[in-house]
């Protein structure tokens, strides 16, 4: 099992980078992003997917079913991929912070929460565009002002908020369930809290955070289904791309059997045992030039 991480505290330059990447985990996703007609769409008929939990008969049937199945595990914050029933991978990710330690207003806390259930992945994305209501500006650290303000922020800082940005919090790829709940990567300098302590990768507004290079495999899996071949050679040809494009692929569930299960499962069979990751590794320690 990866040991937890230990960061000592030698300068302030350190505790500004540690303060900033509390800080990530709380953008996108939820109630902060814009949605489209579609995920609204998307949120009105699948209320009725959401649960007091997901027993372990409801997973052993889903499991049995869907070919392409991402259980996220809340107890243990890890997400497990399976494929025909047969466990493929198992990783740390960040879920939502349970404790609004990361989200506060006016000094109190706000806990969120990652919901629960069976759902069908509606919306698949590569190189998501970050258009959250209500962007802070990296370089003043205030907030937009009005429509105008809010548009020239996205427009200055393409590298946070455009498609594929180097500090974009939604990484490259985006699977979007349950509306505008997202199963997603990450930047580079989030990678930190994939070797933490558990109680640190409950970090999350809601969605469900992963390591760039797992979603990068795992989106590998669900593009190769028949039906989104098509869309798996524009992605191949846009990653190639020094400025790559925002790409969509809406009504997913029409085409493709990819869900997402989210519940407490204190003992998962399928859930293989953590283990050091090397390329995660290599991001434990704190680096001058990984600050923005």
């Amino acid at each position: 099992m990866s040991q937890p991480m230990i960061i000592s505290i030698k300068n302030h330059f350190t505790l500004t980078v540690i303060w900033l990447l509390a800080l990530l985990p709380a953008w996108g996703c939820g109630e902060g992003r814009e949605m489209s007609s579609g995920m609204k769409e998307h949120t009105s008929k699948l209320h009725h997917q959401i649960v007091a939990g997901v027993s372990l008969g409801e997973l052993e049937q889903e499991v049995a079913q869907t070919q392409r199945l991402v259980v996220v595990n809340l107890t243990t914050s890890r997400s497990t991929y399976l494929y025909e029933g047969k466990t493929v991978d198992s990783w740390n990710s960040v879920t939502a912070d349970i404790t609004g330690t990361w989200h506060k207003r006016n000094g109190v806390k706000i806990p969120k929460h990652t919901p629960e259930g069976v759902y069908t992945v509606h919306t698949i994305e590569h190189c998501p565009i970050w258009r959250p209501a209500s962007p802070k500006d990296p370089k003043t650290k205030k907030r937009a002002e009005n429509e105008a303000h809010r548009q020239r922020i996205f427009a200055e800082n393409p590298k946070v908020y455009g498609p594929c940005g180097e500090l974009n919090p939604l990484g490259e790829y985006v699977a979007w369930f349950y509306g505008a709940y997202g199963w997603h990567g990450s930047a580079i300098l989030h990678h930190w809290r994939f070797v933490s302590e558990l109680p640190l990768r409950r970090a999350s507004g809601g969605c469900i955070r992963n390591p760039q290079h797992k979603t990068r495999r795992i989106f590998g899996h669900f593009l190769e289904h028949p039906a989104l071949r098509d869309f798996g050679q524009m992605v191949k040809q846009n990653a190639a791309l020094a400025n790559p494009q925002n790409l969509v692929q809406s009504r997913v569930d029409l085409l493709a059997d990819i869900k997402i299960v989210v519940g407490h499962f204190p003992h998962l069979s399928y859930e293989l045992a953590e283990e050091k990751d090397p390329i995660l590794e290599k991001l434990a320690e704190p680096k001058e030039s990984a600050a923005p």
